[in-house]
């Protein structure tokens, strides 16, 4: 725009000198006509100029941003078949059905069973406590045979029930102790008696039996005449 002005400016300042120097009938300068000469150059350089600049013109291009498109990504989740053999890894099968217990007496006993015309009737279900069958002790040492017994006759066993000792070593124990406490059929209770180790070593046995508030022996087994047996080693 400055450009064009220039260029009217100058158009103007042509056309107004001939007037200003008085007319037509006035001889001309021999240095006017190379300055005009000289003007008519500049000008049309500028002409040029300014053309070649509006052809060379860079075209305005407008900047567009593509905007990104998100799309959700679906989360995956890992099933299990619940009916496969092989679990899939990290999961520890679980088994449904429960291990049977380790039987701790004789498998054909009869804890369960209760003697039909039998009164007293007994059944050793098992050793209580740390003195087993062939516990090692120490000779002339205290300690307490305990045994699990059952009544598995028809009859109650009162308090003025009995075990007494029968036979074998004795081991400085009682002769005869009542039972602690009553005892109803197919229920089972704790005889207890404290002895002394003998002073030999070797395998020492005692045995005790049962006897009811008649007098009557009784004792265990499945004929019900068995005695309880206190066995032990004597170190």
């Amino acid at each position: 725009m400055t450009r064009r002005i220039t260029v009217l400016g100058v158009f103007c300042l042509l056309a107004a000198f001939p007037a200003a120097c008085g007319g037509s009938s006035t001889p001309v300068d021999p240095a006017a006509t190379v300055a005009a000469k000289t003007m008519e150059i500049i000008l049309t350089d500028i002409s040029s100029q300014i053309q070649q600049s509006q052809t060379h013109a860079p075209t305005p291009t407008s900047t567009v941003t593509a905007t990104a498109t998100i799309t959700d990504t679906p989360t995956i989740i890992a099933t299990v078949d619940l009916k496969a053999d092989t679990p899939p890894a990290g999961i520890t099968p679980v088994d449904s059905t429960p291990a049977a217990p380790t039987p701790t007496t004789d498998p054909n006993s009869l804890k369960t069973r209760t003697l039909v015309g039998k009164c007293p009737a007994a059944f050793f279900v098992g050793d209580v406590g740390p003195i087993q069958d062939n516990t090692e002790v120490k000779a002339n040492t205290p300690f307490t045979k305990t045994w699990a017994v059952r009544n598995i006759g028809f009859c109650t066993w009162n308090r003025s029930y009995q075990m007494y000792y029968f036979s074998g070593q004795h081991m400085n124990g009682p002769d005869t102790m009542f039972f602690p406490e009553i005892v109803a059929p197919n229920q089972t209770f704790f005889l207890s008696v404290n002895l002394i180790a003998p002073k030999s070593t070797g395998t020492h046995i005692g045995r005790w039996y049962l006897r009811d508030d008649q007098g009557q022996r009784f004792g265990v087994g499945i004929d019900g005449d068995e005695p309880l047996i206190v066995k032990i080693k004597v170190v």
